[in-house]
């Protein structure tokens, strides 16, 4: 949820950042009368918060990842033990309950972490883009 929230400012910078490019543009050839300054410095403020931005949702997205991950096998390892598996030996084999454990962990965890964070800020990217070019 906080990587998804990162996201969006994330874009709403980038979206400020296209803004301030093109009112340096506009002061640089004259259309715009307006202290270059202020701009530049609302440039350099942009491209630091999209760097920062971009660290703290790369480390909390393997945070996340690694923590999910870890609770997910952790859960399907306890229910593995706690079943019978003496009786349940002829339908579960050990190649399919270490590809439970490993393979299918990792592409729910994408899903979680990954997948529907991106969706969700991609569509507010979207969205924000369509209005941004409308104004």
């Amino acid at each position: 949820m906080l990587s998804s929230f990162i996201g969006v400012v994330y874009v709403g910078i980038s979206l400020a950042f296209v803004y301030v490019c093109k009112m340096l543009m506009d002061i640089a050839t004259g259309d715009v009368h307006a202290r270059m300054e202020v701009y530049v410095g609302l440039l350099i403020c942009c491209i630091v918060g999209q760097i920062s931005l971009s660290a703290i949702n790369t480390r909390l997205s393997v945070y996340n990842d690694v923590q999910l991950r870890n609770n997910l096998r952790y859960h399907l390892f306890s229910h593995l033990l706690d079943t019978a598996y003496i009786v349940d030996r002829k339908r579960r084999h050990t190649g399919d309950m270490l590809n439970r454990l490993i393979e299918d962990v990792r592409i729910v965890t994408n899903a979680i972490g990954q997948l529907f964070p991106s969706i969700l800020v991609t569509s507010v990217q979207f969205i924000a883009a369509f209005f941004f070019l409308l104004y």
